[in-house]
């Protein structure tokens, strides 16, 4: 299960928990308690959480698009304070954006304009910190562009609404910024960035 540890799961095989169908069955709290009298300890809640969601990939990806979902509206609701013109009241429905983003992630997670995979959009990522290419952004958050994907709005001159959204690798969504049409990108830039981006994987 794809963050726990072995050390961890020798202690939940210890407790009965031998493989992943049961522990979506498990009670979290009952986990935390049964988890204390192997390990000495009791793991947060969210902790514990964690694995369930791990443990199902579909809960997984609800949870993710949440997530997307509310990074989206914090980064928004900053550019705001800041001046900025697109809106927290205006932009899509957290469940829209749900129904949508689980749509488009339902077979694989790839760029909108050059098709890449988001995993080959983080090897791209470790190829060009290996090579020492990348210059490091101001925060944490531009440092890390390009592990995974971001939303994008197709459509320069409308925001963050129902039917202009799209997925993209970092590369694209900086390339294409608010310059290009999508259509024009998409089957121009985007196919050049994927040619370059899969030349050094």
């Amino acid at each position: 299960i794809k963050g726990v540890r072995e050390k961890t799961a020798e202690r939940l095989y210890a407790i009965g928990i031998t493989a992943p169908e049961e522990l979506l069955k498990s009670d979290p709290n009952v986990i935390r308690d049964d988890f204390k009298e192997v390990a000495g300890y009791a793991p947060k809640l969210e902790t514990v959480e964690g694995w369930i969601l791990n443990a199902d990939p579909e809960k997984m990806r609800e949870y993710e698009a949440i997530k997307k979902y509310s990074q989206l509206r914090q980064r928004i609701k900053k550019e705001e304070k800041d001046g900025g013109k697109w809106k927290v009241d205006n932009m899509i429905e957290e469940e829209v954006f749900c129904k949508w983003y689980l749509k488009e992630t339902e077979k694989a997670k790839e760029c909108f304009y050059c098709h890449i995979k988001e995993k080959d959009s983080e090897d791209y990522y470790n190829y060009l910190e290996n090579k020492e290419i990348r210059t490091k952004g101001k925060n944490e958050w531009e440092s890390t562009r390009g592990i995974t994907l971001e939303i994008d709005r197709k459509e320069n001159k409308e925001g963050y609404v129902d039917g202009n959204l799209a997925l993209a690798c970092y590369y694209c969504n900086n390339a294409k910024s608010d310059v290009f049409e999508w259509e024009e990108f998409k089957n121009t830039i985007g196919k050049a960035i994927a040619k370059v981006i899969k030349s050094h994987l």
